[in-house]
């Protein structure tokens, strides 16, 4: 699913520009070494275009929220096309994204560590982490990122040393 909104009237460059910085995302997914970043950078020349959902980054699909993302980066778009003068800027709908996602990648990481993996030590992992959640509740805030978003957990939720309480890791 890619989308895209233009925001130009100049046409075949602005086209040229979008399938430039579409073919570079695909290239970068291919290599997994995207990020919003790179995309943004990437898109920084293609004057009157920004991507939304699938096309403005990847989203793991464990945690299914791939027309939710959308949905979001549409929304919040709007409200920026909606408030601002001839010259939209879309800064601050990037930098919201860059945290949303990293914030859900992380949360996927770590019930992906507990859901995907098989053998002894997974089940093991598993049988940890549901014990220490039954005591300590706050182990399971990734899960609370996913429901109700990830501005709803609290930031040590996406950190190296929660993703260690998980995971065991």
């Amino acid at each position: 699913m890619l989308f895209w909104l233009f925001f130009s009237k100049d046409g075949v460059q602005t086209v040229k520009r979008i399938l430039l910085a579409t073919f570079l995302l695909t290239a970068s997914l291919s290599f997994g070494q995207t990020s919003l970043a790179t995309i943004t950078g990437t898109i920084a020349d293609a004057t009157g275009a920004v991507l939304v959902g699938d096309a403005a980054g990847w989203n793991d699909p464990i945690l299914g929220l791939g027309l939710s993302i959308t949905y979001r980066d549409v929304r919040i778009v709007s409200d920026i096309l909606k408030a601002e003068g001839a010259t939209p800027d879309f800064r601050p709908y990037a930098e919201e994204r860059a945290e949303r996602m990293r914030r859900l990648r992380l949360a996927a990481e770590m019930q992906a560590g507990l859901d995907m993996e098989f053998g002894e030590e997974a089940r093991e992992r598993r049988r940890r982490y549901h014990a220490g959640s039954a005591a300590d509740p706050s182990l399971g805030m990734h899960g609370i990122a996913v429901l109700a978003g990830p501005e709803a957990a609290p930031p040590e939720t996406f950190t190296a040393a929660h993703r260690a309480r998980v995971l065991g890791a």
